[in-house]
C-alpha cells in the first residue's frame, strides 16, 4: 500500500515538473540570438525598451546588451573625447562581446554608432582565425551617415580626429536601412537643389530617429537593392520611404504644392534619374536578338539590366563629385553634433568646394533621323540616274535600228538604179 501511494506521489511531481518546464519554454526566446546595439552620438548607452522596438520589435525575442562608447565628439559636443577617441572606445568593447559571445549575433549601429560597427568590422579582417563564421554574425546599419556616395575615400577630418573611409568589405550579410531625406543619411546627389537641401535638412528632423523603428517588412520592393561586394558579401539596403516631405511635415502650409516640391526635392537624387536610352535600346535589341535564336529564357534577362545603367553613369562623374564633396562629411556633423543629442550621425556638408555637377553627363543618341534621309534621298537619286540611263540606251539602240534601216532601203534604191540601168543597157545593144 505504502509503495503504491510513494509511486503515485512520484507521477504527480513528474506531472507538476512537465508542467513548469512546458511553462518556461513557452516563455523563452523564440530565437536564442544576442543584440549588440550601439547608439548615436549623445547616446551612449541604449534603453532596453529602446532596443526591444528597434525596426518593428525586430530583436524582441532576442538577449539585448547595448554597447557603451562616450559618444562624444568634443569640440561640437560636451565631454572630453573627440569622435575619434568615441569610435576607439566602442570598438574595443564591441569587439570584445563579439568575440565572447556563444550564440548567434545581431550587431546593430544606429547613426554615429556606425562608425564603431564599421571600424569592428575592419578589426575583424585583420584578425580573420578568431572571427566568427559568416553564419554567426550579421551587421544592421541605421541611419548612417558615412554609407553616403561623396564618401568614397579616405579622409582624416582634424576638427572630428575622424578618419572616414569607404564600407568596409567583408564576407558578412550587411543590412543598411536609410531613411528617405533623412539630411544625415540622405543628403542630395546634386547639392545645388536649393530646395532638395532645404528638405534634406528638415528630414534631420522628421526622419533620423524614426528610422530606427521602420517596419522594414512594410518598405517597396523598389526601394530594396541587394548587391555583393568583391568577396561575396552581401548587403541589402533599405529605403524607408517618406509618406510626406519633411518641408511639409515642418510648413503645413506647402501641402497645396507637395507634388511640385516632390518632383522638383526627387531631381536631386540620382536614384530617381532615368534609364538612359542608349542602355535601354541595347537591352532591346540584344532581347530581340536572343528571342530570334529561341532562347526564351535569356531573352527576359536582359530586360532587367537597365536598373543598372544609372550606376554607370555615376561611375563616369564619380571623381568630380568626390572632389566638390571632399568637405561634405564634416559641417553636417556640426549641425549634428551641437543638436539633438539622442541620436546622431556625424558627417560634413561642407559645400565650398567645386561643384561635382553632373550635367555633362551624355547619353548615346540612336539613329540620327538626317543621316537616314540623307541615306534615302541617295538612294532614290541612284534609282533615277539608272532609269534615266537606261531610257537614254533605250533611245539610243533605237536611233541605231532607224539608221540601219535608212541604210537598207538606200541600198535598195541604189540596187534598183543599177537594174535600171543595166535595162538601158540591154535596150541599147539590142537596138544595135
Amino acid at each position: 500500500m505504502r509503495s503504491k501511494i510513494r509511486t503515485a506521489r512520484a507521477a504527480v511531481v513528474s506531472l507538476f515538473a512537465v508542467f513548469f518546464l512546458s511553462l518556461s519554454a513557452a516563455f523563452s526566446p523564440a530565437w536564442a540570438g544576442t543584440a549588440l546595439v550601439v547608439g548615436g552620438v549623445g547616446q551612449p548607452t541604449v534603453p532596453d525598451w529602446v532596443m526591444k522596438e528597434l525596426l518593428n520589435d525586430k530583436f524582441a525575442n532576442d538577449i539585448r546588451h547595448d554597447i557603451y562608447w562616450p559618444a562624444q565628439a568634443k569640440p561640437f559636443t560636451t565631454g572630453t573625447y573627440t569622435l575619434g577617441q568615441s569610435v576607439a572606445i566602442g570598438v574595443d568593447n564591441l569587439y570584445a562581446e563579439i568575440m565572447g559571445a556563444t550564440e548567434p549575433i545581431t550587431v546593430v549601429g544606429m547613426s554615429g554608432g556606425s562608425l564603431v560597427v564599421d571600424d569592428t568590422m575592419r578589426r575583424l579582417l585583420d584578425n580573420p582565425s578568431t572571427a566568427p563564421g559568416v553564419d554567426d554574425i550579421t551587421f544592421v546599419i541605421i541611419a548612417d551617415s558615412s554609407r553616403q556616395s561623396f564618401i568614397n575615400r579616405t579622409k582624416y577630418s582634424s576638427r572630428l580626429d575622424y578618419t572616414y573611409q569607404p564600407a568596409p568589405e567583408t564576407t558578412y550579410d550587411v543590412v543598411v536601412v536609410t531613411g528617405e531625406y533623412d539630411g544625415f543619411a540622405d543628403f542630395p546627389d546634386r547639392w545645388w537643389n536649393f530646395t532638395a537641401v532645404l528638405n534634406a535638412y528638415a528630414g534631420v528632423l522628421t526622419e533620423h530617429i524614426p528610422t530606427a523603428f521602420a517596419d522594414l517588412d512594410s518598405v517597396p520592393l523598389e526601394n530594396i537593392t541587394i548587391t555583393y561586394n568583391s568577396v561575396g558579401g552581401k548587403t541589402t539596403h533599405y529605403l524607408v520611404p517618406a509618406a510626406t516631405l519633411p518641408l511639409v511635415k515642418l510648413f503645413p502650409g506647402l501641402k497645396a504644392r507637395e507634388e511640385e516640391l516632390k518632383r522638383q526635392i526627387d531631381a536631386a537624387y540620382k536614384r530617381n534619374d532615368p534609364v538612359p536610352t542608349a542602355a535601354r535600346t541595347a537591352a532591346t535589341v540584344e532581347a530581340v536578338q536572343t528571342e530570334d535564336t529561341g532562347d526564351e529564357e535569356s531573352a527576359a534577362a536582359p530586360a532587367a539590366e537597365p536598373a543598372s545603367a544609372p550606376a554607370d553613369s555615376d561611375a563616369t562623374s564619380g571623381d568630380d563629385e568626390a572632389e566638390s564633396s571632399e568637405g561634405v562629411e564634416e559641417s553636417v556633423a556640426d549641425d549634428e553634433a551641437t543638436g539633438s543629442e539622442e541620436d546622431e550621425g556625424l558627417v560634413s556638408l561642407d559645400t565650398d568646394e567645386g561643384d561635382g555637377s553632373d550635367d555633362g553627363e551624355k547619353v548615346a543618341d540612336g539613329v540620327d533621323d538626317d543621316d537616314a534621309s540623307i541615306d534615302d534621298e541617295d538612294l532614290v537619286s541612284l534609282d533615277d540616274d539608272e532609269t534615266v540611263s537606261q531610257d537614254t540606251e533605250g533611245s539610243e539602240s533605237a536611233g541605231k535600228e532607224n539608221d540601219s534601216d535608212d541604210e537598207a532601203e538606200s541600198s535598195d534604191d541604189e540596187a534598183a538604179d543599177s537594174g535600171d540601168s543595166n535595162e538601158s543597157g540591154d535596150s541599147g545593144s539590142e537596138n544595135d
